[in-house]
């Protein structure tokens, strides 16, 4: 299970909304002069909420055109609304006016992008480019699109051609520092970031950043000196403690910042004891050196350690969900499916919009036998965040395994409409196939999702095991053979591919590999809790001496 590192992600909200709307400001004005009462106080005020009335107010009174539709689609943007966004992306393509298509569709992939769609958002950057290759904010948003499909490299061409569209703002430098730090070319990060601060002096986001730079070429004097001198840093301030912890964590050298983060809590800890007032007043940040600290430990592996600083986090603030998140992520990783359940229904009481948490708590449910508690959390999930692919994938399976298979199938389909590129997902529904006899079909989807390529181990075991099967039902042990070798070696300790295979060796007379496998399934088996080779034992009784010795 792997952490994110969200102190060196990229631009927060209120950076990334500037600059939409600096891009609007350079946006060609032709044709606007006769301007209506309400489209005149739209483009006025700065308030999103107010914004939405007054275009709406445009549309239903004055006039339908492109540039109201487009304000308003910002407008809604602007307010996290990016349904209604996207409505009004697409209404001004089939409204008239002189607004170019190319500024509907960089927006258009610019909702996507916050949606997480990252392959859509991707395909309408690309079209805008292609209607108008100066559109900077279709190249920016294909930078951010290309960086979450996991291709930085291709993310600097973008952020190098808006850089050379829009030279004067910081920002272009800042994103192509952070897709250089994707690839690990820590020099021209730095490079990037003095660019950057030639424009923007003082940024201590950008100056922090070419101080991880700095530390991940080795040269921590350059990088402290710059803290010291040009960040806010205080010895005797927690919060600059604090920050230097976050600093050498976004550094992987997680035990030096936790001696900082500690030192930092240790006076905290003082001033309390003096003055009982300091808690309210630095609540949010002794709330965060815990949740910081916790996620050193957690990052070397000190689960005890990380579980109690974030338990102490809770403490600080009960009705902040991160910490319970936290935990109910740590207790999931070491199985401890009880207290995992019960930590992340706290986290979702307080913010039931996290994604793949619901997806982490419906399968604690799962792996304490409860499938029903299991459904309702994947449904609660799906309520708050249809777009996750997951949360129906593991309904469906749920539905499957209870034989429900009209609810099974809708949901594994729903799974792969909505997120296409999940291997599982194609996985679930051959599975489904499989358990219907209908291998045919089971084999297709399980072709399919051999094919795709995210690196999911569990999936592409599940997929050659599935494959493997569905040819042992129609007695082609040649090509069962083949797939559970696969899938064995992808995941040695695959006890029933082992079993499978070891028959499939004896229905092929080849006894001595049969004897050996089988053997080496129950093997597997002795180390788990519930024995799951049922039909080990009679294939090796067919074999009264060890067929290897003949």
């Amino acid at each position: 299970m792997t952490k994110a590192n969200t102190l060196i992600q990229p631009l927060n909200r209120t950076i990334f909304l500037c600059a939409i709307f600096i891009a609007l400001s350079f946006l060609p004005r032709i044709g606007l002069q006769a301007q209506s009462t309400w489209y005149d106080k739209g483009k006025a005020t700065d308030n999103n909420n107010l914004k939405v009335e007054y275009f709406t107010r445009t549309l239903k009174e004055e006039r339908k055109d492109r540039w109201v539709y487009y304000f308003r689609a910002w407008a809604y943007y602007g307010l996290g609304r990016y349904d209604k966004a996207l409505r009004d992306f697409h209404a001004g393509e089939n409204a008239e006016g002189n607004l170019d298509d190319s500024f509907l569709h960089s927006g258009m992939a610019w909702v996507y992008y916050r949606q997480e769609k990252y392959t859509k958002g991707l395909e309408y950057a690309d079209k805008s480019i292609k209607e108008r290759d100066s559109n900077s904010e279709a190249w920016n948003a294909k930078g951010w699109l290309l960086i979450n499909l996991k291709k930085p490299q291709a993310a600097v061409t973008a952020f190098s051609k808006y850089i050379a569209l829009k030279p004067d703002l910081y920002l272009g430098y800042s994103n192509r520092s952070y897709a250089y730090v994707l690839i690990k070319d820590y020099s021209k990060v730095i490079d990037d970031c003095e660019k950057a601060l030639e424009i923007d002096k003082g940024n201590e986001f950008l100056l922090e950043r070419k101080a991880f730079a700095l530390m991940k070429l080795g040269r921590n004097a350059e990088a402290m000196t710059l803290i010291k001198e040009k960040i806010s840093f205080k010895p005797d301030d927690p919060r600059s403690l604090s920050n230097i912890g976050a600093l050498f964590y976004r550094n992987e050298d997680y035990k030096t910042a936790i001696g900082y983060h500690t030192r930092g809590m240790k006076l905290y800890e003082l001033k309390i004891k003096d003055d009982r007032e300091y808690m309210d007043i630095y609540r949010d940040d002794i709330y965060a050196i815990y949740m910081a600290r916790g996620d050193c430990h957690y990052a070397l592996k000190d689960y005890q350690r990380a579980l109690a600083d974030y338990k102490k986090a809770t403490k600080i603030k009960p009705d902040d969900f991160r910490a319970w998140k936290e935990i109910g992520q740590l207790q999931t990783f070491q199985k401890n499916w009880s207290e995992g359940a019960k930590a992340y229904e706290k986290a979702f009481a307080l913010n039931p919009t996290l994604k793949y948490g619901w997806v982490n708590l419906g399968f604690c449910y799962d792996n304490l036998g409860e499938p029903y508690r299991a459904i309702s959390a994947y449904t609660r999930g799906i309520k708050n965040n249809p777009e996750v692919g997951l949360l129906y994938n593991n309904r469906g399976y749920g539905y499957l395994e209870l034989k429900q298979y009209e609810k099974a199938f809708a949901d594994l389909s729903k799974a792969i409409e909505v997120e296409p590129d999940i291997v599982m997902s194609h996985v679930s529904l051959g599975e489904y196939y499989y358990d219907r006899k209908m291998y045919g079909d089971a084999i297709k989807k399980m072709n399919q999702a051999i094919k795709m390529d995210d690196g999911t181990d569990q999936a592409y075991t599940a997929a050659y095991y599935t494959r493997g099967m569905c040819y042992f039902a129609q007695d082609n042990f040649k090509e069962a053979k083949k797939n559970f070798l696969k899938a064995i070696s992808i995941n040695s300790d695959h006890v029933l591919a082992h079993e499978k295979l070891g028959i499939s060796y004896f229905e092929l007379e080849e006894f001595c590999e049969a004897y050996k496998t089988l053997k080496a399934t129950l093997n597997l088996e002795s180390t788990l809790p519930v024995k799951q080779a049922k039909q080990a034992p009679k294939y090796l009784g067919k074999m009264t001496k060890n067929p290897c010795l003949n």
